[in-house]
């Protein structure tokens, strides 16, 4: 056997030394997706691995720098990829009648579609009336845990019937609450996606648009559609999946 030319051997070439624009294309990535990025480098691949997600929860995706076996060793642009990684939703029903059924399938297509989905029935928590007088003997026990549950999720789905032309009072007080609990009351709705629906027996448009005019003053991102449904007209599956899917791809502002 002849031994091997020396100049015939083809030069290993680390394709990271050969793109210097890869700082930048981190930098970026980490304040569009909103969490830090680090390299991991094997002979075939560059991985991004997030190292702390938004709002200190699990992340909504992550990126991998491709480097085929032919493309290794020569100065190519690397492809990105993005890999939708599972996200979690937290399902509000301000009622426990039909709003409560409606949050069920909003919870069950989110798992249908391989993510992690709460439903929390806002009338089994123990709040009382929101005064003045009610905050000055302290916060109530329940309202930490409540706060828990809807910081550890991204996103949420909020399934409300219309009360009198206007947001159901067990929801209002719960936002009551929480907005004189803990140190940053912003950080629980400022950036958060946050989607709508109703099952209503008289209208439903009047709790939308006051729902949607609360939420979007308190700085969350409102999906721009939202699902209002009756008896005489049921919520589809369709508009259901939807939803979630509009939902799924709004990304947590960082502020």
């Amino acid at each position: 056997m002849q031994p091997q030319d020396e100049s015939s051997v083809e030069p290993h070439i680390d394709p990271l030394a050969q793109h210097k624009h890869l700082p930048a294309v981190l930098n970026h990535l980490e304040r569009q997706l909103g969490f830090a990025l680090t390299l991991v480098h094997n002979p075939l691949k560059t991985r991004l691995i997030d190292q702390k997600a938004s709002f200190g929860r699990q992340p909504t995706c992550a990126c991998v720098l491709c480097s085929s076996a032919r493309d290794y060793g020569i100065v190519s642009t690397p492809r990105i990829t993005f890999l939708a990684m599972p996200s979690k939703l937290i399902v509000l029903a301000a009622s426990n009648g039909e709003n409560l059924k409606l949050a069920q399938r909003f919870a069950e297509k989110a798992r249908a579609l391989g993510h992690t989905a709460d439903v929390l029935d806002l009338t089994t928590v123990e709040l009382p009336v929101f005064t003045p007088r009610a905050q000055a003997k302290g916060t109530p026990h329940a309202i930490s845990a409540l706060e828990q549950q809807l910081m550890a999720a991204q996103r949420w789905v909020i399934c409300a019937p219309e009360y009198n032309g206007s947001i159901p009072p067990v929801l209002t007080n719960a936002i009551a609450w929480l907005s004189v609990t803990g140190d940053d009351f912003r950080a629980l709705l400022n950036g958060r996606p946050i989607a709508m629906a109703t099952f209503s027996g008289g209208g439903g448009m009047e709790l939308l648009v006051s729902l949607r005019i609360q939420l979007t003053h308190l700085g969350a991102q409102v999906v721009g559609r939202q699902l209002l449904s009756n008896h005489a007209k049921p919520a589809q599956e369709d508009s259901i999946s939807d939803l979630v899917q509009r939902l799924l791809q709004m990304q947590p502002l960082q502020l």
